[in-house]
């Protein structure tokens, strides 16, 4: 390891203590190399499911911007409208003022307000549009937890187009939701 932290031009670090564990630390410098260029929309093909021609407005409620971004591009590949919040409260508050969401993709964690609480809130001030739960927790108790909050569905994060697409497809908009709990 010293070679190779030399071979860098770099310098090696070790304190020790009995009892308390060792710790190394590492230090070189390295050249600093020219940022690529991000590429924000992904390569995904165009879906044929029948949610695909709905044409559906989807509020996305996500606390990180890149993830709102990320269900953004996939929504409009898969022929939907899209619009984005970064809160609970937030999305509470637009969905009191307007009735042309047809559907939620809802994180389930963000600060403040979960996706679970915020669910639970927008259900008993009388939301029954279908709420679709987004996290990178797919644990089976989280699914069970999603449906008792007043969830109609489950998409397990990072999001695929496939995935998505078919809980789109499955969803049945015409069928009012509330929380079973």
């Amino acid at each position: 390891m010293h070679e190779l932290t030399e071979l860098f031009g770099g310098q090696i670090r070790v304190e020790s203590q009995l009892g308390k564990g060792t710790c190394f630390t590492l230090t070189f410098s390295l050249p600093v190399a020219e940022a690529p260029s991000l590429k924000l929309e992904p390569n995904v093909p165009e879906a044929s499911s029948p949610a695909s021609s709905n044409d559906l407005t989807i509020l996305v409620v996500d606390d990180v911007q890149t993830n709102c971004m990320v269900a953004e591009i996939i929504l409009k590949k898969l022929g939907h409208n899209s619009l984005s919040v970064h809160s609970g409260k937030d999305a509470i508050s637009l969905l009191s003022t307007r009735d042309d969401i047809d559907l939620v993709l809802m994180d389930l964690q963000m600060p403040e307000l979960d996706g679970y609480e915020t669910t639970r809130l927008l259900r008993e001030s009388g939301f029954n549009k279908p709420i679709i739960a987004l996290s990178a927790n797919a644990q089976k108790d989280v699914d069970q937890a999603c449906y008792q909050a007043g969830m109609s569905g489950y998409v397990a994060k990072p999001i695929g187009v496939e995935d998505l697409s078919a809980v789109l497809a499955d969803i049945d908009l015409d069928k009012p939701t509330q929380a079973t709990a």
